[in-house]
Order: structure tokens, then sequence, then C-alpha cells
């Protein structure tokens, strides 16, 4: 399997090291799932994770 540096996220969140990686949703699937980190105006390091219920057109509707 072959990472591309496009599909590799880096966060530095003052001695916490993150890295995630992202894979496209296969052709005409619907993904809802998401990742995200992001420093508070107070300096802490806030991450986010979700996960959409449901898989298809349907359940997108």
């Amino acid at each position: 399997m072959t990472m591309t540096a496009h599909r590799i996220h880096r966060r530095d969140g003052g001695g916490i090291q993150a890295c995630w990686r992202r894979r496209p949703a296969g052709r005409g699937a619907i993904g809802g799932d998401w990742i995200d980190a992001f420093r508070l105006d107070d300096g802490r390091l806030a991450v986010t994770i979700g996960d959409a219920a449901g898989h298809d057109a349907v359940t997108w509707r």
C-alpha cells in the first residue's frame, strides 16, 4: 500500500503530535467521517472525530 503526501495530515499540538490518513470512499460511495485538530484560544488542543450514520444515498437524503 502506498501513501502519498497529500493524504497524510499532521498537526503539532505543542508537545503532542498527531498524524492521520484519509482514504477516499469508493466510486459512487457516500462517506460521512471526519477528523480535525486545532488549537483553542487558551492554548489547549481540540480534536474532533465523527462518523455520520448510514452508508448509502437514501440515508444521505
